[in-house]
């Protein structure tokens, strides 16, 4: 518009629109996709990706595709579930992950962009499953995050190996020994899980049932060391433990039978288990 002389005359015109970026907002921290953000191995944790808020804008057509993805220690990403639309009217498919021998279940529910929901359910965490969940969706093409959460998994018990030194099979079985009365020996116990694990060290007859075999009654012969946290580059909690027994063989207990136990949640797992013959 040019003026002269107090006269307006239009030179051009020209309309600019002003496109809103389509953007979706992210999911708070308190509202998870992940729930519980922590499992002990063998339990159940969900996860959740929901359409409904991804807080998408009135105006937008179609959301297309929503899914969950997951990434492990490796660093590699695996699509766990699917659901989309295709053709019009609009149809919606799904395709869950293919889990063999796993104790998952998938439900894919809704069917339009605000009711769209896939749900995992775990019913046996295992290590493996701990990492990265993301929610993500495809809307008009473009792709967005609905929502992240970390995954951790704290691992259970699991015996390592029970290793006596010096042993000496002398042609018996390998959880046996033959060391004379007044031989030093070390009995090793390795185990891995939580950090909160506990041993104890029985013995009793071999001949005996294991519930009447008593603590060993010489406590300052039993060390337990720090445990270590393994760095595996996932979230699974699990330490490293080790717990010994040092003591010196007496005729008395010839063909005695020495248990390292764990105990965690007062949960009691045998990692494993030496007899010592003191007569030859």
């Amino acid at each position: 518009m040019a003026i002269e002389d107090n006269r307006e005359t239009i030179v051009a015109g020209m309309m600019i629109r002003v496109r809103e970026e389509l953007r979706l907002k992210p999911v708070s921290d308190s509202d998870t996709i992940v729930n519980p953000r922590e499992v002990k191995e063998g339990g159940s944790f969900n996860v959740t990706c929901d359409a409904s808020r991804a807080g998408v804008p009135s105006n937008t057509k179609n959301l297309q595709i929503l899914y969950i993805v997951w990434t492990g220690a490796s660093n590699n990403s695996v699509l766990l579930a699917r659901y989309w639309t295709y053709s019009t009217p609009y149809e919606y498919k799904f395709k869950p992950y293919s889990l063999p021998e796993r104790n998952w279940s998938f439900n894919f529910v809704g069917n339009n962009r605000n009711t769209m929901k896939i749900e995992i359910i775990v019913q046996d965490a295992k290590c493996a499953d701990a990492g990265l969940y993301v929610c993500r969706a495809s809307i008009d093409n473009n792709l967005f995050f609905i929502g992240h959460q970390n995954l951790s998994i704290v691992a259970q018990v699991v015996p390592v190996s029970l290793t006596l030194v010096p042993q000496n099979a002398n042609g018996r079985g390998p959880y046996e020994s033959v060391n004379p009365a007044g031989s030093n020996v070390t009995l090793f116990c390795n185990a891995t899980g939580p950090k909160n694990v506990t041993f104890q060290w029985k013995f009793g007859s071999r001949l005996s049932n294991f519930s009447s075999f008593t603590p060993y009654p010489v406590q300052n012969a039993v060390s337990v060391a720090e445990p270590v946290l393994v760095s595996s580059g996932t979230t699974c909690v699990q330490y490293i433990h080790l717990s010994t027994l040092k003591f010196q063989t007496e005729d008395k207990y010839d063909g005695y039978m020495y248990v390292c136990v764990a105990t965690e949640n007062n949960r009691d797992t045998i990692v494993g288990n030496m007899t010592i013959y003191s007569k030859k």
